[in-house]
C-alpha cells in the first residue's frame, strides 16, 4: 500500500515538475521572440509583416501571429504606411529599454 501510495505520489510530481518547466521554456523563447522583434524595429522604429519574413525566416502566419502579440502587450500599435501596406510602430520607451539592458 505505501509503495503505491509512493508511485502515485512521484507521477504526480513529475507531471508537475515537466508542466513547470515547459512553461518556463515557452517564457523564454517569447522573451527571445520579444527581443529579436525589437532589435529589427531598431532602426525605424516600425515592423511590417515582410520585414520580419525576410529577416527571421518566418511565415506569414507567424509574422502576423508576432506583431500581434507585441500589439497585445502594448509594444507596437497598429499602422498603415502611405502605400495601405499594414506597419507596426513598435514603442520607443520598449526599444530604449532594450538598447539599455544589452538585449
Amino acid at each position: 500500500m505505501r509503495a503505491l501510495l509512493l508511485v502515485i505520489l512521484g507521477g504526480i510530481f513529475i507531471g508537475i515538475w515537466f508542466a513547470v518547466v515547459r512553461k518556463l521554456r515557452a517564457g523564454r523563447r517569447h522573451q527571445s521572440e520579444v527581443q529579436k522583434l525589437l532589435k529589427l524595429a531598431a532602426a525605424e522604429g516600425t515592423l511590417t509583416p515582410a520585414q520580419i519574413q525576410a529577416a527571421l525566416g518566418y511565415s506569414k502566419e507567424k509574422a502576423d501571429a508576432a506583431l500581434l502579440r507585441l500589439r497585445q502587450e502594448g509594444l507596437a500599435e497598429f499602422d498603415v504606411d502611405e502605400s495601405g501596406a499594414p506597419r507596426y510602430r513598435v514603442a520607443q520607451g520598449a526599444i530604449e529599454a532594450r538598447k539599455n539592458k544589452g538585449w
